[in-house]
């Protein structure tokens, strides 16, 4: 999410209608939340500050990417 207030009030809705919802996590620069939606499926709401977004190197340096992104990036898949 772009704004950081939005990544709050979406928290905030879920909560608000009894979706479980982590408490904050911290990683490096992102604040970032789990919960799980009807069928059970975990999602991640994530914010970024400005200047840190996914083109900074420190956001794909995993050395052994998981599949699926190696094999878009080989053109294996589809995106």
């Amino acid at each position: 999410m772009t704004e950081e207030a939005r990544l709050e009030a979406l928290r905030t809705r879920l909560v608000a209608t009894g979706v479980e919802a982590t408490d904050w996590l911290h990683e490096g620069l992102m604040r970032q939340f789990l919960f799980t939606d009807n069928n059970g499926i975990v999602w991640e709401g994530t914010w970024t500050p400005d200047g840190a977004g996914t083109s900074a190197g420190w956001a794909f340096d995993d050395s052994n990417p998981v599949p699926a992104r190696e094999g878009r990036e080989e053109g294996r898949l589809r995106h």
